[in-house]
């Protein structure tokens, strides 16, 4: 009996990595062939060397398409620790980084050339994390299918078709451990996913308050002088 799975990498310019992997696995001879794409030698150099690290799982059909899902994992959790700091010095520099402005003039004091300019910058790392929060829920949707693929070969794999042998043990072994690393693997992408949402709304937040800020606001005067607060 034989199982196949199928895996494509999201084909992005900003993601930076395209990976496509088609396997096929024979249960009675435990043996897996396949073909493996990438956009880059770095992408493959990286996955080869990923591969004969894990040698003792690489049997496993599961194992490459883990391995995979774990590369997008990292790029994707660098992606967003970077978005993270491009947040906080635009807060910063637009004056939300949540400290309070103290007197009436600061609030429209910024020229028109640098609000244009936190404006842009806003809205690229707007999209920038957009895109991040679906790449995070298309790397939550692989490693669910891998999983399902995973549980699904467990048969061959813990039970080596019903032989108690070595080298059935060896391989149900196997199977254990690269199940508790997909296991891993799924929390790893709860986390992305929730960070993608957080990073988000944070900036759909900041957008907003550029756009605020941005707008010349009208002096409120009480006796003669400007208010220090605004009316509420």
């Amino acid at each position: 009996m034989y199982k196949a799975i199928t895996m494509r990498l999201p084909d992005s310019v900003v993601l930076g990595t395209t990976v496509s992997v088609a396997l096929s696995h024979c249960e009675k001879d435990n043996l897996t062939e396949g073909i493996l794409l990438c956009s880059s030698d770095a992408d493959l150099r990286k996955i080869a060397e990923t591969v004969l690290r894990a040698r003792s799982l690489a049997a496993n059909p599961a194992a490459l398409p883990a391995i995979i899902c774990g590369l997008l994992a990292d790029v994707l959790d660098y992606k967003i620790e970077t978005a993270w700091a491009a947040t906080y010095r635009l807060e910063t520099d637009g004056g939300q980084s949540g400290l309070l402005l103290k007197g009436n003039a600061s609030i429209a004091s910024q020229s028109r050339e640098k609000d244009l300019a936190l404006n842009q910058r806003s809205i690229a790392l707007a999209q920038l994390a957009l895109a991040w929060e679906t790449y995070t829920q298309t790397l939550a949707d692989l490693t669910q299918l891998v999983d399902r693929f995973l549980r699904s070969n467990a048969t061959s794999q813990l039970g080596a078709i019903g032989i108690k042998s070595a080298e059935a043990l060896v391989r149900g072994e196997q199977h254990l451990a690269l199940q508790n690393q997909v296991e891993y693997l799924s929390q790893r992408a709860a986390g992305l996913v929730q960070r993608g949402h957080y990073l988000r709304a944070r900036l759909e937040l900041q957008n907003t308050a550029v756009i605020l800020t941005s707008t010349p606001a009208t002096p409120v005067l009480f006796c003669g002088t400007v208010a220090d607060e605004p009316m509420r």
